[in-house]
């Protein structure tokens, strides 16, 4: 840059084109880091989604599976006509 001698047009243009592609390059750099990143950070995300998916579709089939039990024993209409008495016997006592 401390060079007295003029620039000439082609050298002008030639140094222009270096830049250009020099920061192209780094642009594009840039541009995956920051695609890489998030996708990253995405992919975390969903893996802790599809885990609380899993816990809770066990869950639900646990639950499932009790109330089936429940009913095959003839359990859970028993539990229902407790439930109908004590209703019955609450609301009658009320003034």
């Amino acid at each position: 840059m401390n060079d007295p001698q003029p620039v000439t047009k082609a050298e002008l243009s030639e140094s222009l084109r270096g830049l250009e592609e020099r920061l192209a390059v780094r642009i594009s750099e840039q541009l995956h880091e920051t695609e890489t990143r998030l996708l990253t950070a995405i992919h975390g995300y969903t893996a802790r989604g599809d885990l609380r998916l899993r816990r809770l579709e066990a869950a639900e089939s646990s639950s499932a599976e009790r109330i089936a039990l429940l009913e095959a024993g003839g359990l859970w209409a028993q539990l229902e006509l407790r439930i109908i008495e004590l209703e019955r016997r609450i609301l009658g006592k009320q003034p």
